[in-house]
């Protein structure tokens, strides 16, 4: 019989409960999860990764070379279930002393969120199917069950952006965790090339009532300049939900899209620099030549920067210069020979150059590739059809209704060009192997537009102008009508000449072209033909509008 503290005695017995009690020393220390911080493992700063569990191995203790380490995790999750983790294969010790890492997989640990999970491991030795057990480390999980979901970039194929785009458009899906107030915060991290970081600031999303409502995916418009400038890298897309909670900013982050490609793969290092090119030709008779290579990212003491000229005449030059105090963070120059240039008249050079870095690394640069002898005339940009998205041609000085206008071409293959509208950038096209481009201008202004084609592969921009007019989606007006003699034509009125002219407006333009008559009905709407007559004392005219 147990009575408690005012002598009510016991009824029964409890249930029962089995724990496990520490006896001293006889169990193996507890392990360190490398990535908490006072006993708290945040899922958003684990970023979706696997937590550490490190292991102090010493020497002459407990442990012996060869011995296998389980790692263990065991919680309850909220819903009231018991979660229990062992890693499938265990980590064999192969040296003492060391710090063993092992792996603990995220989405395990992820379903302890809110919760508190114990960290173990379990040792057996060679010989011995005994598993002996440490201690547990205690660490509460800070964070969601759940993680919201990856942005989608709508343009993505195969893993890859064209950086041509004018604008990538990324949707966030909804999630229920999104309230009224919170803000999105889209998350565009690049990098060049050069393994340079490239984080813009993009305006953030506040969640509306609407919203709320709709439940339907953010969209972000992403400017295609945020594409072009790091062409040739990558690009690693999430957002971030932050919500003011009694004046505290939450911040909880999503799953990653990518890295994503953008474009084709570029190599570290830019191009070098060879002064003298026109049109992509080295004159033969260029004299003074040099090569230059600009600062680049990481340039340090001790660097070796190697050149090649590889002429397909001459064949490979190569040459080197360290880098030193004298040249640090400066251009890096190299002369090359005048008969290096000379002697590939009528071929081609390529030009690039290595780093091998002070630290072991070596990068590589984009290779210039150029032709030596006078410039060859490539080809100008032209029009060959602009089309409304019905498939109707719009002539040129011609008009249409129609906002949306495709523009098909021909210029000079491999190259591209920009599409100005007046004095505005609007689009920037590639032009395939067969020489031919299109691009599609959508939302014109109702205005007269003055479409130009400017070719980015020549020293002299050459172009191509295209003009036509985006007219008012108005209907028609007739302002009045006049017989040949111009007498006004009331109306509802009648008049016995067999020739008239109607005037009218198109929305706030002109109609054009010229007039024309359609056809002739009588009272009765029988049509009267061409050159013919009719006895009825009043006709109606069809036609076509003449500008005012």
């Amino acid at each position: 019989m147990v009575y408690d503290v005012v002598q009510n005695p016991s009824s029964d017995w409890s249930a029962e409960a089995l724990v496990t009690v520490d006896t001293g020393n006889a169990r193996f220390d507890a392990p360190i999860v490398k990535e908490a911080r006072n006993r708290q493992l945040n899922l958003e700063t684990l970023n979706g990764k696997d937590a550490t569990l490190q292991l102090w191995v010493p020497g002459g203790g407990k442990f012996e070379v060869g011995d296998k380490i389980w790692a263990k995790m065991v919680g309850t999750t909220t819903e009231g279930i018991e979660l229990s983790w062992t890693a499938a294969e265990p980590d064999v010790v192969d040296n003492l002393p060391q710090v063993l890492e092992i792996s603990v997989p995220n989405d395990r640990i992820r379903l302890l969120a809110k919760t508190q999970a114990v960290f173990s491991y379990e040792v057996e030795h060679q010989g011995t199917e005994e598993r002996l057990r440490s201690k547990g480390e205690f660490i509460s999980i800070i964070g969601e069950p759940v993680r919201l979901a990856a942005p989608i970039v709508e343009e993505e194929q195969g893993g890859a952006l064209d950086p041509e785009l004018a604008t990538a458009h990324v949707k966030v899906p909804w999630d229920d965790a999104f309230q009224k107030g919170d803000m999105v915060v889209l998350r565009w991290i690049g990098t060049y090339p050069d393994y340079g970081p490239y984080d813009p600031v993009l305006d953030a999303h506040f969640v509306s009532a609407g919203d709320t409502t709709d439940q339907e995916p953010i969209i972000f418009a992403v400017p295609g300049k945020h594409l072009k400038e790091i062409e040739g890298g990558t690009v690693d897309l999430f957002y971030v939900l932050a919500k003011d909670v009694d004046g505290v900013t939450l911040e909880r982050e999503s799953a990653h899209t990518g890295p994503l490609n953008v474009g084709e793969e570029r190599a570290e290092l830019r191009a070098p620099i060879v002064e003298g090119i026109v049109d992509n030709a080295l004159p033969p008779d260029h004299s003074d030549t040099t090569l230059k290579v600009v600062p680049y990212r990481g340039m340090a003491i001790r660097d070796e920067i190697h050149i090649t000229w590889d002429g397909s005449i001459t064949g490979k030059y190569v040459n080197y210069l360290p880098v030193t105090s004298l040249n640090h963070d400066k251009e890096v120059v190299f002369p090359i020979k005048d008969d290096l240039v000379k002697g590939n008249e009528g071929g081609k050079v390529a030009a690039s150059y290595k780093v091998v870095r002070a630290n072991g690394d070596t990068s590589y640069s984009d290779v210039l590739e150029f032709s030596v002898g006078e410039p060859v005339a490539l080809d100008p940009p032209v029009f060959t059809s602009v089309k409304d998205s019905a498939g109707n041609e719009i002539p040129e000085g011609g008009s249409t209704a129609d906002k949306t206008v495709t523009l098909t071409g021909t210029a000079a293959a491999d190259q591209t060009l920009r599409i100005l509208d007046g004095e505005t950038d609007v689009a920037e096209v590639g032009i395939n192997a067969d020489g031919e481009w299109e691009t599609t201008l959508n939302d014109l202004a109702v205005a007269s537009h003055r479409i130009e084609a400017v070719a980015n592969y020549t020293s002299s921009p050459q172009s191509a102008v295209y003009n036509f007019t985006v007219a008012d989606t108005a209907r028609p007006v007739i302002t009045r009508v006049t017989d040949s003699k111009g007498e006004l034509i009331p109306n509802g009125g009648s008049t016995s000449d067999t020739s008239v002219t109607l005037y009218g407006t198109f929305g706030a333009s002109p109609i054009s072209p010229s007039p024309a008559i359609i056809s002739v009905k009588d009272s009765a709407g029988n049509i009267i033909a061409n050159g013919g007559s009719t006895a009825a004392d009043s006709v109606t005219l069809n036609g076509t509008a003449a500008e005012e």
